[in-house]
């Protein structure tokens, strides 16, 4: 073997042997870059299952609508962070994989979609708990909180309408209510919904105060009835410092319609009394006209004589004269009567006793009935009349014998502001003694 043939084959030899030095040098190194990137893609997956866990917390259950009572801004801030470090690893794995061997690149692809799934679901997150705050921020009690709807939230003090549309168009969305995956936001729409309605009666109710207080003083356009209406609408107000600012307003209108309708109640008291005085002074008139009239009735009344039969007693022819005498006393207690006739003697009849009596010029008899004495009577005069009622009241008032004692009670009832009186009557009663009696009656 010459020289030459035996340095060609030490040449080649040492050049297989570097050959098969160099490939084993680079699979080597290929193995360790493999291994790293099966570390990294554990780590990466593993990363992305507490992610995961960590959203979870976030959700009041599996079905990931409603946010946890838990949730902050820090903790969804620091599930950002934790996501923008898995971004930025993610992007140094994809740059480690170019470098391996096709086959290797598919087998350890990296999976964007879980990245993607983590970053909607951050940002879904993220933008229901700015909803929810916005909402819960307009009520002085959170009107949503987990799953539960608060619909008796009260708005915060002095809620302007301008915050209530930021908030409407921010965060507002058209969405189908029978649809159970949107429930969050219906409640969302719902919570702004009640809250612009209590803005609004409270608008309401302000325009209603100023049309009857302006400038520090009742309009003249108060009445009982805008003001009892405008009462109403204050009554519903929810916020309690705005119902609180009406309602002193409402203690200075209620005051001067009570004002007003005192005022109107003495002048119509006055006008009735009025329209009294006047009845009971043409009844008065009336009255005494018909008192007139039955006193002239009285006087026109016929007075009845009584006449006395005279019946003359023949003296007999036989008969002794006497002497006249003065008649003499009845002793048995009868009535006696005398009769006297001129021109001769008289004799006179009385039934239970009788007295005779003689009178020169001639003679006559008288008889009376019953013992009354004889001869003609004067008429008697009727018997005094009990006093009545001319104009007798048939009413459930109360009697007063006096006017001025009428009045006095009167006024005094008016004055009483429960007693519920509008106005009182009094009634005169004229009798026929010329006394009258006064009723009061109340209404």
């Amino acid at each position: 073997m010459n020289k030459k043939v035996r340095w060609g084959i030490i040449g080649a030899t040492s050049l297989l042997v570097l050959g098969i030095g160099l490939f084993t040098i680079n699979e080597t190194n290929y193995s360790k870059k493999v291994e790293v990137i099966i570390s990294e893609q554990s780590t990466n997956d593993q990363m992305v299952q507490e992610l995961k866990k960590e959203l979870q917390v976030f959700y009041v259950d599996d079905a990931k609508i409603f946010l946890s009572e838990k949730i902050s801004q820090e903790k969804i801030d620091a599930l950002t962070k934790k996501l923008n470090k898995y971004s930025q690893e993610s992007q140094s794995f994809q740059k480690k994989i170019k470098n391996l061997r096709k086959t290797d690149r598919k087998k350890y692809q990296f999976n964007v979609n879980n990245l993607s799934i983590l970053q909607d679901e951050v940002k879904i997150i993220q933008q229901k708990f700015n909803a929810q705050k916005a909402v819960n921020g307009l009520f002085q009690s959170p009107y949503l909180k987990e799953a539960t709807e608060n619909k008796e939230a009260v708005i915060i003090d002095d809620l302007t309408a301008e915050k209530l549309n930021e908030v409407k168009e921010a965060f507002v969305q058209e969405v189908n209510e029978k649809d159970e995956s949107k429930k969050f936001e219906v409640i969302i729409n719902s919570g702004v919904e009640v809250a612009q309605k209590q803005v609004e009666q409270i608008n309401k109710t302000k325009k209603m105060i100023n049309e009857l207080y302006k400038d520090n003083k009742v309009t003249e356009k108060v009445t009982r009835e805008n003001y009892e209406s405008t009462k109403k609408e204050v009554e519903q107000i929810k916020n309690q410092k705005a119902k609180e600012s009406f309602t002193d307003i409402l203690k200075t209108i209620e005051a001067k319609v009570q004002e007003d309708e005192a005022y109107k109640q003495k002048l119509e008291a006055d006008k009735e009394a009025e329209e009294a005085k006047r009845q009971a002074e043409e009844a008065e008139k009336q009255a005494l006209k018909q008192a007139e009239e039955a006193r002239n009735a009285v006087e026109e009344i016929p007075v009845v004589e009584t006449t006395t039969t005279e019946s003359i007693v023949e003296t007999p022819t036989d008969q002794q004269t006497t002497t006249p005498t003065v008649p003499s006393t009845n002793t048995t207690g009868s009535n006696n009567s005398t009769n006297n006739v001129s021109g001769g003697s008289s004799s006179s009849n009385n039934t239970g006793g009788a007295s005779t009596g003689s009178n020169s010029g001639g003679s006559s008899s008288n008889g009376n009935t019953g013992g009354s004495s004889g001869g003609n009577t004067n008429p008697t005069p009727p018997a005094p009349e009990k006093p009545y009622a001319v104009n007798p009241y048939t009413g459930s008032g109360a009697q007063y014998l006096s006017w001025d004692r009428a009045i006095n009670d009167a006024q005094i009832k008016m004055a009483d502001p429960n007693s519920g009186i509008k106005g009182y009557r009094i009634i005169t009663e004229y009798w026929s003694d010329g006394t009258e009696k006064y009723y009061l009656e109340f209404y």
